[in-house]
C-alpha cells in the first residue's frame, strides 16, 4: 500500500499488476495444496478485542510515525523502504523467533540491498543485462543466503527488489540508508516492544 506514494506511481498499471500477481500467487498456492505438494495453510483469526487492538497498532504506528519523521523531512525514504516497515512489525511482536536472530536479519537484509544496487546500477545500467535475468540472479542469491543462514525473510528479498525499479539519483547510498534503517527499526523494536500489555 505504501509502495505507490514512496514510488510515486501515477499509472493504473500499478494496481493491475499486483491483482495479477496476487491472483497469480494464490491460484498457484491453491494448486500446490490442492495436490499435496505442500502442508494446507488454515486461517487462524486472532482474539483480540477492538479496544486492545487499537492499542496494538496505535502503539506501532505511533512509534514508527516518530522514527520516521526525519527520514521524511530530510528527503532519505530510503531508510524507512516499505520492506522495512514490515521488518518493524515483524520484531514488534514478542513471541517472533526471528527477534533472538537479529544480526542475521540485519545481515541478511544488507547483502539483498547491495546485490540489488549492484544488480542495478552494474549488470543492467553499465552491462546491458536484463532485468529478467537481474531478477532472477537477485532471487537465486537471497534462497542462497537463506539457506545458508538456515533462515527465511521474504523481506530481505524485496530489499534486494526494490533497487530495480527505483530511480538512478542517489541509489548508489542504498545499501547504506537500508542498513541504517534495518538497524534503527529493529532497534526500536526490541526496545520499545519487550511485552504485551492487557488493556
Amino acid at each position: 500500500m505504501y509502495i505507490p506514494i514512496y514510488l510515486r506511481t501515477t499509472t493504473i498499471i500499478y494496481p493491475i499488476s499486483v491483482f495479477a500477481m496476487v491472483l497469480i500467487i494464490t491460484l498457484v498456492q491453491k494448486l500446490f495444496e490442492t495436490g499435496n505438494y505442500i502442508e494446507q495453510v488454515s486461517y487462524q483469526p486472532v482474539d483480540m478485542s477492538f479496544r486492545e487492538g487499537l492499542f496494538y497498532y496505535g502503539k506501532r504506528i505511533l512509534v514508527f510515525l516518530i522514527l520516521a519523521w526525519w527520514p521524511i523531512h530530510k528527503g532519505q525514504l530510503y531508510v524507512i523502504a516499505p520492506p522495512l516497515i514490515v521488518t518493524f512489525i515483524e520484531f514488534t511482536n514478542v513471541k517472533a523467533k526471528l527477534r533472538v536472530q537479529y544480526t542475521k536479519i540485519i545481515v541478511i537484509v544488507g547483502i539483498a540491498a547491495v546485490i540489488g544496487t549492484i544488480s542495478r546500477l552494474y549488470l543492467y545500467e553499465s552491462q546491458g543485462v536484463s532485468l529478467t535475468v537481474c531478477t532472477l540472479l537477485i532471487v537465486i542469491s537471497m534462497l542462497l543466503f537463506f539457506s545458508f543462514y538456515n533462515i527465511s525473510f521474504p523481506p530481505a528479498g524485496a530489499i534486494g527488489m526494490l533497487p530495480l525499479i527505483l530511480k538512478l539519483e542517489g541509489l548508489i547510498y542504498y545499501p547504506i540508508l537500508v542498513v541504517l534503517g534495518c538497524l534503527i527499526l529493529v532497534a526500536a523494536a526490541m526496545i520499545c516492544f519487550r511485552e504485551e500489555i492487557k488493556v
